[in-house]
């Protein structure tokens, strides 16, 4: 009996433990199936797009419903693993994460996954939150057929309404029915719930918009803002100089900055000296551009770094061959007629090995005043130049490569040793005599030029961090381009990066809020390079230095905003009290290259009529009051004003001559009229309140 009994346990056993291994065989053969189709990301990326629209009828659906419902614009790995679990993937969603997963961050984006609908629905999310400033509800009672009182929660949106409002409006990427599928959960209705996502980034766009306008207006206060490019005004100074000096920027830095041949100059020289050239335009500006290193001293290879160079090779063979300048003369004034052609000039220069082009540059700086001789006079600065090191040495990439390696081992990150070895001013710009003084620290002195020029590709007279590290340089000036472009400055931008207002991110926080805000760089990269301590937490001062860094633009860019751009073109051109008032029409010139909103009225107006009042048209929050109508610019002979400017007003009427004159001949009222006139009766009632 006891036999009989145990036949079936041990079958029951067997049965078991044959299933186990079959499965285990079974994920055994799924993985090994999946290491040898996902062979790059593409791969993973197409596998799991077919999945996805198998699954959930397409990618950005199964992100909206499933994936990142709270809108927080990533997915973890733990969401993602157990949404696959539930969605019963037949790959294993471990290998599928990490062959997606390209920078190893732990999230993946809706870009990660399909970049075509990603890119559809941030342009959609755009859209909406220029459209519809109030968020969800704005949204609900414009597109969907509903009454002022009816609750937001009960408003529904059918697809013909959501197709036929956004062509309305003006959204012409198409895909509406992509983007209604993938919206609505039931695939039948748009309600408000399914918008969540919309009150998210209207309130995102708000706090980017207030940080962008408070940076603005800190910017402003601290006049840091120049009128002009001084990049390209810096390039016209240059231009006109070689015009008035044959050609030659070294010779008009020795004939018009430096006189006295000292080969640097102050900065009170270079304002003497424009002003003499009778140069106004930006000078202060142009003095920091050359300044690169921000020493308060420019040499001649900060002004003309390649003729520089070429003078400098001439200056060391000089020395090396003939011991001084007199000598040398000597030597190149072949006939002895006390000045040197350029003919001959450029004969001995060949002699000597350099190049005709390099002779020449060398010859049009030696001769001062132009006239084709140089004399002796004019190379006598040879004697007392000492021009820097790096100018005359050759690239010597192991002695960079010995540098770079000790500053890693003594300071940990490469943007530690620039912070607090190479950069001290944390401007970006490392001059030679930090370089010079950094490698004496380190113990690399022996060819330190020869570094330098390694490091030093862009022939710019300083270094910047992208010379040392161009992984984190690039990293860095991305993300602070980013956040002056978003936020106005660095500094605004990590309050609102900081959401809990502690000073203090971690790298999943900082992540998260930059994918939030829609930076698409490497933000873990980004992090690493900022974390110099090593601590994994990041504070203002961590990354408020960026702030000093020269980006991509000369200064901040006014916000696009139709108040704001108004007010400065009122400032800029505001006329004259006996000027005549501009018309329509001219106004419209004035403000054609501005950007407003769709739909909204043209910048052109308000800034007429609030010229016509003596108070600008503007509620006391400072918003526009809302418009009785839009100016038809087919005939701008009659426009209504907005709602606090009164009635229609005729623009050419008052300046038309025989108008004044048939108001001037219009006869008045005579006495009788006068005494006749009886006010209107003021009924009181109720009715008529």
């Amino acid at each position: 009996m006891a036999g009989l009994r145990g036949a079936p346990v041990s079958f029951v056993a067997r049965s078991a433990i044959i299933a186990k291994r079959c499965a285990w065989q079974v994920a055994s053969w799924q993985r090994s199936m999946a290491e040898d189709s996902f062979e790059d990301a593409s791969a993973a990326r197409a596998f799991l797009r077919k999945f996805l629209v198998k699954k959930e009828g397409s990618v950005l659906r199964a992100w909206l419903q499933r994936l990142d419902p709270e809108c927080e614009r990533l997915v973890t790995e733990q969401k993602f693993m157990r949404y696959m679990r539930d969605a019963k993937c037949p790959a294993e969603a471990v290998i599928l994460f990490e062959k997606l997963d390209e920078d190893g961050g732990g999230e993946l984006s809706l870009q990660e996954l399909d970049e075509v609908e990603a890119t559809l629905f941030h342009d959609f999310q755009e859209f909406c939150v220029a459209k519809f400033r109030r968020g969800i509800e704005d949204f609900m009672r414009n597109i969907g057929e509903c009454n002022a009182w009816d609750p937001i929660d009960e408003v529904t949106i059918t697809f013909e309404q959501f197709r036929d409002a956004l062509q309305r409006l003006g959204w012409c990427e198409g895909q509406e029915d992509l983007l209604f599928d993938a919206m609505s959960a039931d695939k039948q209705l748009l309600t408000s719930e399914n918008m969540k996502w919309l009150g998210v980034e209207v309130r995102r766009s708000l706090r980017k918009e207030k940080a962008r306008q408070a940076a603005f207006q800190e910017q402003r206060l601290q006049e840091r803002r120049v009128k002009y490019n001084p990049s390209k005004t810096l390039l016209e100074f240059k231009q006109m100089l070689k015009k008035k000096f044959g050609g030659s920027l070294v010779r008009a830095w020795r004939a018009a900055f430096c006189t006295r041949n000292t080969m640097s100059m102050q900065k009170p020289q270079f304002l003497k000296a424009c002003a003499e050239l009778g140069w106004r335009k930006d000078v202060r500006a142009m003095w920091y551009l050359l300044d690169k290193d921000a020493n308060g001293c420019v040499t001649v290879e900060e002004f003309d770094y390649e003729n520089a160079q070429a003078l400098a090779r001439f200056h060391k063979y000089i020395l090396q061959h003939f011991r001084s300048v007199e000598t040398a003369f000597k030597v190149l004034d072949v006939d002895r007629n006390l000045y040197v052609p350029k003919e001959e000039f450029e004969a001995a220069a060949g002699r000597m090995g350099f190049e005709p082009a390099v002779a020449e540059q060398i010859y049009a700086a030696l001769d001062l005043k132009a006239m084709g001789k140089i004399f002796e006079e004019d190379m006598r600065f040879l004697d007392t130049w000492k021009p820097r090191a790096f100018l005359t040495a050759e690239a010597n990439h192991a002695a960079a490569d010995q540098v770079k390696s000790r500053l890693l081992k003594k300071y940990g990150s490469f943007l530690r040793a620039w912070r607090l070895c190479l950069d001290k001013s944390s401007n970006n710009m490392c001059s030679w005599e930090e370089f010079r003084d950094a490698c004496k620290e380190v113990g690399c002195q022996e060819d330190a030029p020869g570094a330098w020029v390694a490091l030093e590709s862009r022939r710019a007279g300083s270094l910047t961090l992208q010379d040392v590290d161009p992984t984190a340089g690039e990293a860095l000036a991305e993300f602070r381009d980013w956040a002056v472009e978003q936020f106005g400055s660095v500094k605004t931008c990590f309050t609102v990066l900081d959401d809990d207002g502690s000073n203090e991110v971690t790298p999943f926080e900082f992540k998260q809020a930059c994918r939030a805000y829609g930076f698409k760089g490497a933000a873990k990269l980004a992090f690493k390079a900022l974390d110099t301590n090593g601590r994994g937490i990041l504070s203002t001062d961590d990354i408020s230095f960026l702030d000093e860094w020269t980006g991509s633009e000369s200064g901040l860019e006014e916000p696009m905003d139709v108040g704001l751009a108004e007010d400065a073109l009122d400032a800029s051109r505001a006329p004259s009290k006996s000027s005549r008032p501009q018309a329509l029409p001219d106004m419209v010139k004035l403000v054609d290259e501005l950007d407003w909103q769709e739909g909204a009225l043209h910048p052109a107006f308000r800034m007429w009529a609030n010229r016509k009042r003596k108070k600008p048209v503007r509620k006391p929050d400072g918003s526009l009051p809302p418009l009785l109508a839009q100016v038809d610019f087919g005939d701008p002979h009659l426009a209504k004003r907005p709602v606090l400017l009164l009635a229609p007003v005729p623009l050419h009427g008052a300046r038309d001559k025989e108008a004044r004159r048939a108001r001037r001949q219009k006869p008045k009222p005579g006495l009788d009229t006068l005494l006749n006139f009886r006010s209107p009766r003021i009924d009181r009632s109720y009715r008529n309140i």
